[in-house]
């Protein structure tokens, strides 16, 4: 159960989410006023001096049918026994986080919000990857968590997820825009709890978007202490999640691919821009000696 109140709940989801009000005008009045219920009680003046008078009347005027129907739902996911609001000014927001340019101001996570503060590594591989290059992630995978290293997966690893949740013994982290619904191929759902952690930036209830989205691979980047990339073109989600988390200070390592396959552009790339070309999970973990986690009950 989340610790954050109703009334705080209320408040922070009013500041994301009044008209006009930017994600960058929300930082700057967190940053001038404090928590949003201190937004919420500051007058219209100083309001319209801080972040002008457009957004101080989108914050001042009342909130629509919609998002109050969202705040009750939020407020009422918040009550359950795993799940957690966590928001900006909290001491178990991810410090990781704040090294992007544009953090979350708050994150929806069901499980263990301290799996995110952990040294985790990014696997990202392109949703078209070949059988070889889901065997690869696979392989990667099982042999590094067996070494206790955390895992931070995103939409596009899905089909890894039947073997993943039940066979890995790390910590494992799925990052979403929305809360996802995981399936096994027999189509039966995966329990979030088989994950360590589940960590998404919409509300409960918000539909899945169509499209490429950079929400989740630039979270997935911000939360990880490296990143592997396993199977991706070289014009990508990917390859673009890849080269911001390197700007981040973060490490790369790739795996490379056969010259002729577009799937293996992205690692060749990157290699070539300074990523760590890898052959086995012996690679990564010499690299990453000492940043191994506790492993799951």
């Amino acid at each position: 159960m989340s610790q954050t109140s109703a009334e705080e709940i209320s408040a922070w989801l009013r500041l994301i989410e009044s008209p006009g009000v930017t994600a960058e005008g929300a930082r700057v009045l967190l940053a001038a006023l404090g928590p949003p219920m201190q937004i919420f009680g500051a007058r219209a003046s100083l309001l319209s001096e801080i972040v002008g008078a457009e957004m101080a009347r989108g914050l001042l005027s009342p909130a629509s049918a919609a998002l109050t129907a969202r705040i009750a739902a939020t407020q009422a996911w918040a009550k359950a026994d795993g799940h957690t609001f966590v928001t900006l000014g909290d001491h178990s927001y991810p410090q990781q986080l704040l090294q992007i340019p544009d953090p979350p101001l708050v994150l929806y996570v069901e499980g263990e919000p301290a799996a995110l503060a952990e040294p985790l590594l990014g696997v990202l591989l392109s949703r078209q990857s070949t059988q070889e290059g889901l065997r690869d992630a696979m392989r990667f995978a099982r042999a590094l968590s067996s070494r206790g290293l955390g895992l931070a997966l995103d939409h596009a690893c899905a089909s890894l997820l039947p073997e993943l949740v039940e066979g890995l013994a790390g910590r494992i982290v799925w990052v979403s825009r929305t809360c996802p619904k995981l399936r096994r191929p027999n189509e039966t759902l995966i329990e979030p709890e088989l994950l360590s952690t589940v960590a998404f930036t919409q509300h409960p209830g918000a539909q899945q978007l169509r499209g490429p989205s950079r929400g989740p691979h630039r979270l997935l980047a911000g939360l990880s202490r490296a990143l592997l990339v396993v199977q991706a073109a070289r014009r990508s989600e990917v390859f673009d999640t890849a080269r911001f988390a390197a700007e981040l200070g973060r490490d790369v390592f790739a795996i490379p691919g056969s010259i002729h396959s577009p799937l293996s552009k992205a690692s060749h790339q990157l290699i070539k821009d300074g990523a760590k070309l890898v052959e086995s999970a012996d690679d990564i973990s010499n690299e990453l000696s000492g940043f191994t986690v506790a492993k799951r009950d």
